[in-house]
């Protein structure tokens, strides 16, 4: 386990999910866009509370997710939703498979170290596209909550092309509505 993964179990993750409170009616309208029709399945990978899989619900897919922090996966569950206890490190234990698979504010806080390591498990557990919800940035680390090793900026479809260089991009977008600020890039195999 990784000492970023470390904190996001513990408190630090424990006061990330209590200070995020989203609002899911906000991402209904760009996940409906941004998804294409022919999926009926998706899993969030590291969905912490659950906001994006009931928008997912609320949008009549299967939606499921994986959250390897006990507090914010209990919490998505009391709301009724199906949370595995995994991480973007070992989405094979799952042995899930979806339609799509995606990110949202999850990559970025990936060591560059264990990117690929990260994005071979997403690929591998997505039967047709990826969705990655993310900030965009040049390979750079940014101080968050006064670490300089808890979150960095990157081109998050490139690293995915530059891995599976059969993915293809279907589309890109940033300033995504409802998503702070973040860009989205959707690949399919």
């Amino acid at each position: 386990m990784t000492s970023q993964l470390e904190r996001w179990q513990g408190e630090f993750g424990r006061e990330y999910t209590d200070r995020n409170q989203v609002d899911w009616h906000t991402r209904v309208a760009t996940l409906k866009r941004i998804i294409p029709r022919d999926v009926a399945s998706v899993l969030e990978v590291g969905c912490n509370r659950g906001h994006n899989l009931i928008a997912l619900k609320s949008l009549g897919l299967d939606a499921i997710g994986c959250e390897p922090g006990d507090y914010a996966r209990l919490e998505a569950v009391q709301q009724g939703l199906l949370v595995c206890g995994c991480s973007v490190y070992d989405l094979d234990k799952a042995n899930h498979t979806s339609d799509l698979v995606m990110t949202s504010g999850v990559l970025i806080h990936v060591p560059p170290a264990r990117l690929d390591g990260a994005l071979r498990q997403i690929v591998g557990s997505a039967k047709r596209y990826v969705l990655a919800i993310e900030y965009d940035g040049h390979d750079e680390a940014i101080e968050y909550r006064g670490h300089r090793d808890m979150l960095w900026k990157c081109n998050y479809g490139k690293h995915y092309q530059r891995l599976f260089p059969g993915l293809r991009l279907v589309d890109v977008g940033t300033d995504v509505p409802g998503f702070e600020r973040a860009t989205f890039w959707l690949l399919q195999k």
